[in-house]
């Protein structure tokens, strides 16, 4: 070893000594550390801030944090061997249960990190005015907290989520087993079931199916805050009820205002739902009789919206929009015939004809009128009349030829796509 080097290992060594010996002086000073951070807890993070046991875990939680941060420190520990204390891993769970997210528990952690560094550093410079043992510790005591800090907030996480997934299963497998009976019978004693699921039958509501294209471990969790940001869109009285169908499909009922002028789910949401995740709506019911046909119409606008690719699915399917279609798709093989029959060359599976579609169902859906069309479709009136003579002509006869047929073929194509069309032959 060269001198040099060896005066940086004897540096080194003299400055964990010295960081070892500040940190012995803090360690029965904890109390005092950890009064003077939840005080900026309750200032900062008020959320955190309840009465009861989850104070009494947030202080348990709390403390055993900065006494095994001050022990990494202390007797300069590997990161694998730092472990995010028991109390502050029941903690993260209790929230999970709670349903406070991550974000304020994190901010937690990285405001302890900053209350004890800067406790650390303050006894540092208390303790010397050497900068040759100053400096070295400074730099240790900084790069030691902010590596264990990380650590143990990455365990804290991973036993939120983990709980939350366990807390999240077990609630609504529950319920889910308590809504059968609603689903299955017309006799059900309203008032026991309004008890039980701590939901009001009588109500009106919209029923929801939601659902994801792959299981994963999240399903559930994603599913959940999506109903809960469509039943906040909603604005009906009460949260909604939510039952697991399974590992990637839920189920749930929105209280829907009595006041809605608006029969289309889909209107009132206004949901960007985006990723992997898909939503069918029923139309809004009352009552227990209510509560299942419009659970029965999203099952259906389900079976319709999950018949289509991923990529050719509609983000949301309200059952109001796709009811003809709906009761027509148990026939698929019929189905696919008739559009056939019904559209001719406007039923192939390309990405001209599927243009062409688009424009000639929206100018129906119109009442023909080429001007509301193409301010729908953001075209020039002239490519609009063009489009739908280039539809007209693909279809082989005129629009007033079973029109209602061709406006009903038209929406099988836009909501079930490549299932009820001819495939391009290639020759």
């Amino acid at each position: 070893m060269t001198s040099s080097g060896a005066r940086s290992t004897h540096a080194n060594q003299s400055a964990q000594e010295f960081l070892a010996a500040v940190v012995s002086v803090l360690s029965p000073r904890t109390a005092q550390l950890t009064a003077a951070l939840l005080r900026r807890i309750r200032v900062e993070i008020p959320e955190l801030c309840e009465d009861g046991s989850l104070g009494a875990l947030l202080k348990a939680g709390t403390e055993h944090l900065v006494v095994a941060a001050l022990h990494a420190v202390q007797f300069d520990l590997e990161l694998n061997r730092v472990e995010a204390p028991p109390a502050a891993l029941q903690y993260a769970r209790r929230l999970a249960q709670r349903g406070i997210g991550t974000v304020p528990l994190l901010r937690s952690h990285q405001l302890g990190l900053s209350v004890v560094l800067q406790r650390v550093l303050s006894e540092i410079n208390r303790a010397s005015t050497d900068p040759e043992l100053t400096g070295p510790a400074s730099v240790r005591v900084t790069a030691s907290l902010f590596a264990s800090t990380d650590r143990m907030s990455g365990q804290a996480v991973a036993a939120y989520e983990e709980e939350r997934e366990r807390w999240l299963r077990n609630r609504v497998l529950l319920r889910s087993e308590q809504v059968l009976p609603v689903l299955s019978r017309g006799d059900v004693d309203v008032r026991a079931m309004e008890q039980a699921l701590n939901y009001r039958l009588g109500q009106r509501h919209v029923g929801v199916v939601a659902w994801c294209d792959e299981t994963t471990s999240d399903g559930p969790r994603r599913l959940e805050r999506l109903v809960m940001e469509l039943s906040e869109r909603v604005r009906g009285a009460g949260p909604p009820l939510l039952a697991l169908h399974d590992e990637s499909t839920m189920w749930a009922w929105l209280p829907s205002p009595d006041e809605s002028d608006s029969d289309d789910p889909v209107g009132w949401a206004g949901a960007d739902v985006g990723g992997d995740m898909w939503v069918a709506m029923g139309t809004p019911a009352r009552g227990a009789e209510g509560f299942r046909l419009t659970h029965r119409q999203a099952l259906s606008a389900y079976t319709v919206a999950s018949t289509a690719s991923a990529e050719e699915r509609c983000r949301i399917t309200a059952f109001s929009r796709i009811a003809p279609i709906a009761m027509m798709a148990s026939d698929m093989e019929g189905l696919r015939a008739w559009v056939s029959t019904t559209l001719g060359g406007l039923a192939i599976d390309n990405a001209s004809c599927r243009r062409l579609r688009t424009t000639l169902l929206v100018f129906l859906s119109s009442g023909g009128s080429f001007t509301s069309t193409a301010a729908q479709l953001r075209l020039h009136k002239n490519s609009v009349v063009y489009r739908v003579r280039q539809a007209t002509e693909a279809r082989g006869r005129p629009l007033a030829d079973g029109r209602l047929d061709a406006e009903l073929a038209l929406l099988a194509c836009h909501f079930l796509g490549s299932a009820v069309l001819r495939p391009v032959v290639t020759t």
